[in-house]
């Protein structure tokens, strides 16, 4: 008889000291090569992860303090009082001069973002994508950027909005939507269902600019909690499922090591 333990576990022969390791489920790669064989740490690190650090500190260090110092020094121009007439501050969401359109940005974000997140999860099952929807994407992600120059304007693009959750999950699923190399048979597989996180913080901004003051609270409350509810779910079986597709990193493996007892890891 045997003990699983996490399918990692030591199996012992009852009335014997041997040992022998379980048998483990098989990896996503080896199962499934057709379209796990590249979804790997290795082969997608540089791409999804790496690449995104990279121009989040270009931002931080070089784009966001220039820009900062010359929005600030600016402040009178004609184009940075248009900016804050349509688009307000963090601090001024009630005093825009034309509501509509920082109104439209919202709800588009949020309609977008849920889009997203729905394509990744259809991806998952599917484990591939068209040309077409590759290209849908990128015209997506270029309203994504658009919105993330938006609200960096909105903080006057002080270097710590680069480091909000929202700004980071911009970073981290539009940047490869651009610069992963095109038909691979890795590229079903992202990190795009955080984009529904956004969904709900565009949401909560677009209850702050008061457009949605002639909703009951009641209503107001159901669908934040729907919202919220789906973040929840999404954002964890995302987690899950990713995690358990690309295995576990180099450094994070299990040495056996021998003993007169068995292997042990």
């Amino acid at each position: 008889s045997s003990v699983p333990r996490a399918g990692r576990c030591l199996c012992k022969r009852l009335g014997g000291s041997s040992a022998q390791r379980c048998p483990q489920m098989p990896r996503c790669q080896d199962a499934h090569p057709e379209f796990c064989a590249k979804v790997t740490w290795s082969h997608l690190a540089w791409d999804l992860i790496w690449t995104p650090i990279l121009v989040l500190s270009f931002l931080m260090f070089l784009v966001m303090p220039v820009a900062h110092e010359l929005w600030i020094r600016n402040g009178k121009s004609r184009l940075v009082r248009m900016a804050r007439h349509l688009f307000g501050t963090t601090e001024s969401e009630h005093q825009v001069e034309y509501p509509l359109v920082i109104i439209s940005v919202f709800v588009t974000e949020m309609a977008l973002s849920l889009w997203f997140a729905s394509q990744w999860v259809w991806r998952s099952y599917v484990h591939e994508t068209s040309e077409s929807a590759r290209h849908l994407d990128q015209v997506l992600c270029i309203f994504f950027l658009i919105t993330y120059v938006i609200n960096a304007s909105r903080s006057q693009f002080n270097w710590t909005y680069a480091l909000q959750p929202t700004a980071l999950i911009t970073l981290f699923t539009v940047v490869p939507t651009f610069l992963r190399p095109a038909m691979d048979s890795s590229d079903w597989f992202s990190f795009s269902y955080l984009r529904i996180a956004n969904a709900v913080h565009a949401y909560e901004k677009l209850e702050n600019t008061g457009a949605l003051r002639d909703t009951s609270e009641m209503k107001r409350g159901y669908a934040i909690t729907l919202l919220r509810t789906l973040v929840l779910v999404v954002v964890l079986s995302g987690t899950v499922f990713s995690l358990e597709v690309l295995g576990d990193p180099d450094v994070f493996r299990d040495n056996h090591v021998t003993t007169e007892m068995g292997d042990v890891s």
